[in-house]
């Protein structure tokens, strides 16, 4: 039997798109439950960690540790929150494990990166997430952290705040907005 070229179109058009469907079926991913952390106490202890770069200097560190502390909060640093390994905050094993310890610690209300920077992406596959959806709290940064943000909502459904880092100018803007999302639990609101 002779193929026309019609026939012939017609069947590779029907064959290209049963592989995409197929294709497209095989990646659906289930949605995880929505976990919502608790807010933040007043007074709450904030895990401070460095899954990303370091702060360099240790003035800006300190300044830092001042800032929060005038907000009101305890703080518990990450056993590798201060180190320095070339643009990273430590080694992959080192940040991990600060992530790690935080979320598990149950003294601890939230945990706060202290910056972005680079390096998030590498510790990824190391994340234990079932951890993480067992012991829920809010987790805030931004720029580099925001990859941690989507593989915790993906691999557990725990919803996390992009939002400031440690270093960041805890100026009034800025303390109002914490303030009204992670201790309210008002949605914000665009102006």
């Amino acid at each position: 039997m002779a193929f026309s070229r019609k026939s012939f179109l017609s069947s590779s058009v029907l064959a290209i798109g049963s592989l995409f469907i197929q294709k497209e079926k095989n990646n659906l991913s289930v949605e995880l439950p929505k976990i919502k952390p608790k807010r933040l106490p007043k007074n709450a202890t904030l895990g401070l960690i460095a899954p990303a770069s370091p702060i360099y200097l240790d003035s800006d560190f300190d300044t830092m540790l001042s800032s929060l502390q005038k907000l009101g909060y305890t703080l518990k640093l990450g056993d590798h929150v201060d180190k320095k390994n070339g643009y990273l905050a430590g080694n992959d094993e080192q940040r991990v494990s600060d992530l790690h310890k935080m979320f598990a610690d149950d003294t601890v209300d939230g945990i706060l990166c202290i910056r972005g920077g680079y390096g998030s992406n590498r510790i990824l596959d190391s994340i234990d997430y079932e951890l993480i959806r067992q012991h829920p709290k809010p987790f805030i940064g931004f720029s580099d952290i925001t990859s941690i943000h989507l593989a915790i909502q993906k691999n557990t459904g725990l919803i996390t705040f992009h939002g400031p880092v440690g270093a960041s100018d805890w100026n009034t803007f800025t303390t109002n907005a914490w303030n009204q999302i992670l201790h309210d639990g008002i949605a914000p609101t665009l102006h």
